[in-house]
């Protein structure tokens, strides 16, 4: 299984994209130069120091939303999901994590894990 970095797997096609075709078995990656490598490194590191760990309310409602529905999908809202790539995608997942829990919460006969804190 591939490591996950911000939620993405490398290799793995995202949303919206088509998937890659893998290289034939026979050919082989060239040889990797110092500053190439030295490159990557510097892209790896910057891509790290994006992620951004899960907001109290996505946690809020991840767990609030799975307590009363487990089949609605919440991944992008979870530790690791799409949710957490930026600064920017994690203040708008934030609201989101916002307003969906308040509306669960005007349901009625709602578990104890979407109780108001």
């Amino acid at each position: 299984m591939s490591p996950v970095l911000c939620g993405i797997r490398p290799g793995e096609p995202q949303r919206g994209e088509a998937a890659r075709p893998s290289a034939p078995a026979a050919v082989r990656p060239a040889a990797v130069r110092p500053a190439t490598l030295a490159a990557l490194l510097v892209s790896v590191a910057a891509t790290v120091a994006a992620c951004v760990p899960q907001s109290q309310a996505c946690a809020d409602y991840v767990a609030c939303q799975v307590a009363y529905d487990a089949s609605v999908d919440t991944s992008p809202w979870e530790p690791g999901g799409s949710c957490w790539t930026s600064p920017q995608q994690a203040a708008a997942c934030d609201d989101q994590c916002e307003e969906a829990l308040a509306a669960l919460q005007q349901l009625p006969e709602l578990p104890e894990e979407c109780a108001p804190r």
